[in-house]
């Protein structure tokens, strides 16, 4: 369209033969009595019809242009109106006060068909401009506009009219960049480079790359780029470097190559640590002890070092080959007298594998370790040992070696148990020896020994009564009521009437209940104290269970 126009509209007038190169996109119809316009900021949108480098702009005043020192600016366009500026004339000099046309020429810059740009005129003085227009130029490839209160319109202007404009399109061999034939290649870890030439530079050149960075020498017209010191497997494929001036950017794109370099690793554990260029190394450890050998790695790579290791394990043991495993440990599991031999290599995220660094690994007997942890009453609620009640052994069983073993629980009343947790309950008060063998599946064996006190009646209510005297809930009036019935029941144990004894332990939880219900005791107290009648009174073999061991309060 603008080419049609352009070509339609150069009636009445002939191109100045000093214009700075060809005449392209344009509206410089003159008719008779022609309007101008006046405002401080016009514009005028246009469309570029030849590629090259854009020159020269020229402007038509009209009658009685008042402004001096005018600027002319291009300006890029975003939604139809001018968004930023782009390139500013070199010089406007003074207007003459006649009707005529005014050059303004540019540094040139690039421009290629279908861009679209706004000359943009401009004074120091509000009013003072004098654009001269065609209202029935019917510019389609652009628009006028002006500016006022800070906003860009073209609301009240003519349909359709232009404002009058030439510009010219030189044609130019311009900016040329070029990389030379030696390949951009180095070993991950160092830097790899590339050369090159450029030529045609308007104004001084500025250079970037999309990787590295890039040095220029403007005298010999050449420029050196250094790229990063790349991993193998994440360097870019191709590096593209740019040469910018006035008219525009020029851009040359080159293959890069990194190859890989190969890691060294290494095997530690304790002191030892073996390295993959020498003799394979030989460990002597306790049968079923978790012997772990740590993987480490070293590349030239920075990347790689810093990056993801894949560590693989392959193991014999006994001749045998186990499964490969991966990581950056390895536990070997020795036991009995098996000799493991372990091989490892690492490779880096480039697919780098370092030489294989082995160590044998060889197992010694060693003998488990029986442990007694534990002598509780079944019910975590109850503060005294006492006969008949169930009470839980726990043991441990410590043994490196990934191997059976057997057990054998001696409680010191003559019964026994294979279990590791046994329960068991003591008929009589007195104090027990008690003792846990364990044994590996090579008749190796280990003996604890603990010692357990099961109360009597009268040592348990003993116990009860320091207990209550603890509970700061209760007055000194409270404790001593509470107190006195377990004195009774003692009293009556030690006589030999337990039914008596058991009559003055249910009197106890009854005043029991109602120092709870009012909330003289805590329900953890209450719990442990009602826990603690019950065994005695089983103890003293009164209890029904099914009429008076009801489930603690909550």
């Amino acid at each position: 369209m603008a080419a049609a126009i352009a070509a339609g509209m150069t009636l009445g007038f002939s191109v100045p033969t000093s214009a700075a190169g060809t005449l392209d996109a344009n509206v410089t119809v003159i008719g008779v009595g022609d309007p101008v316009m006046s405002f401080q900021t016009m514009a005028q949108t246009f469309v570029v019809v030849n590629p090259g480098q854009l020159s020269e702009v020229d402007l038509h005043y009209g009658n009685l242009w008042f402004a001096s020192a005018v600027k002319a600016q291009i300006w890029t366009v975003s939604g139809g109106n001018p968004a930023a500026l782009k390139s500013t004339a070199l010089a406007a000099g003074t207007v003459p006060f006649t009707a005529d046309w005014h050059s303004f020429t540019f540094t040139p810059m690039r421009v290629d068909p279908g861009q679209t740009f706004a000359i943009v005129l401009t004074s120091g003085t509000a009013g003072s401009n004098r654009w001269s227009y065609n209202a029935g130029a019917n510019y389609k490839a652009g628009t006028m506009l002006v500016l006022s209160r800070g906003s860009w319109s073209s609301t009240g202007l003519p349909s359709g009219a232009a404002f009058l404009f030439r510009t010219y399109v030189q044609a130019s061999a311009g900016l040329s960049i070029a990389a030379d034939s030696a390949p951009a290649t180095a070993v991950e870890g160092t830097a790899p480079t590339k050369k090159g030439t450029y030529a045609g530079a308007t104004g001084a050149p500025t250079f970037s790359a999309d990787a590295g960075t890039v040095a220029a020498d403007t005298t010999a017209g050449t420029w050196t780029w250094t790229g990063d010191k790349y991993d193998e497997d994440k360097y870019p494929s191709a590096v593209t470097v740019t040469v910018a001036d006035a008219t525009g950017p020029q851009s040359v794109t080159f293959p890069v190559t990194i190859s890989g370099a190969k890691p060294t690793a290494s095997i530690s554990v304790g002191g030892l640590k073996q390295a993959s260029s020498l003799a394979p190394a030989a460990l002597s450890t306790p049968e079923g002890t978790s012997l772990t050998l740590n993987a480490s790695a070293n590349s030239p790579d920075a990347a790689d070092q810093a990056g993801t290791w894949t560590y693989t394990w392959k193991v014999t043991k006994n001749g045998t080959a186990l499964t490969p495993a991966s990581g950056a440990a390895y536990t070997v599991p020795t036991k009995d007298e098996d000799t493991f031999v372990v091989a490892m290599t690492a490779m880096d995220d480039g697919g780098m594998t370092s030489d294989a660094v082995t160590v044998t690994v060889v197992g010694s007997e060693i003998k488990p370790v029986a442990t007694i942890n534990s002598i509780l009453p079944a019910d975590a609620q109850l503060n005294i040992k006492a006969p008949q009640e169930t009470l839980n052994f726990s043991g441990t069983c410590t043994d490196p070696a990934p191997e059976a073993h057997t057990y054998h629980w001696a409680f010191g009343d003559g019964a026994s148990s294979p279990l590791l947790n046994p329960s068991h309950a003591y008929a009589f008060a007195g104090t027990y020896t008690v003792t846990l063998t364990v044994m590996d599946d090579e008749g190796v064996a280990d003996t604890a020994t603990a010692h357990v006190t099961i109360l009597s009646t009268q040592q348990s209510l003993a116990a009860m009564i320091a207990y209550v005297q603890t509970l700061s809930s209760l007055n000194k009036g409270q404790q001593n009521s509470l107190i006195a019935k377990l004195n009774a029941a003692s009293d009556a144990s030690a006589r030999g009437n337990n039914n008596a004894a058991h009559n003055q332990l249910n009197a106890f939880l009854n005043e029991l209940d109602a120092d709870r219900s009012t909330g003289k005791i805590s329900a953890a107290a209450y719990n442990t104290l009602r826990a603690d009648t019950h065994a005695v009174q089983s103890a003293l073999g009164t209890l029904n269970r099914f009429l008076e061991w009801w489930p603690p309060a909550a």
